[in-house]
């Protein structure tokens, strides 16, 4: 008779912690899940080789993923659970620079679409306005921004682009149609 809590598969075990992780909406990180790996197995357990059982858990698990965030630190999830883009914002909330401008890129690369500023005001990047000022104004200048781009629509908002992906004048349709004619045209 097995013992109730007795965990006989690390890599299942692995798998289950990313895919709860992911379904609180967080990422987890390699100690993290190591930490509640090892508080799952008995002292009598033979300690699990756990490098290998997280590398064997993600490539044999195809809902599992892992992505690096802006300090290099590597971050886990599931598929299931949890978007690739919605991961990216999660790893990117320490950094609101990088939030805003992997967004913005991301958004006229992928789309293609200019995103109005007060959309990380909103979930989940929950930023406060002066926090986005503050990036704002710490990317002014500096050549690894120059991409990040503005217009402004006829009703007043701010909507910003990559000038890698889209052109002014496409960006300034695109935004006031989004802001102007959408509400306007129904």
């Amino acid at each position: 008779m097995k013992e109730k809590n007795r965990v006989q598969d690390p890599q299942t075990l692995i798998a289950e912690i990313i895919r709860s992780a992911s379904r609180e909406v967080r990422l987890i990180d390699r100690d993290d899940i190591e930490a509640r790996c090892l508080r799952s197995f008995h002292s009598t357990d033979p300690k699990p080789d756990f490098a290998a059982d997280l590398e064997a858990a993600i490539a044999n698990n195809h809902d599992l993923s892992v992505l690096t965030d802006p300090e290099s630190h590597k971050q886990y999830y599931s598929v299931n659970h949890m978007s690739r883009t919605y991961a990216g914002i999660l790893a990117r909330r320490k950094s609101p620079v990088a939030q805003i401008v992997e967004t913005i890129r991301e958004n006229s690369r992928l789309y293609p679409r200019p995103v109005p500023l007060d959309l990380f005001i909103e979930p989940p990047f929950d930023l406060l306005p002066e926090d986005i000022q503050t990036a704002l104004t710490s990317m002014n200048g500096l050549p690894d921004f120059s991409d990040i781009a503005h217009t402004t629509t006829s009703s007043g908002t701010i909507y910003l682009y990559s000038t890698l992906h889209l052109e002014h004048e496409y960006a300034r349709l695109l935004a006031e149609r989004q802001d102007v004619g959408l509400a306007a045209n129904p």
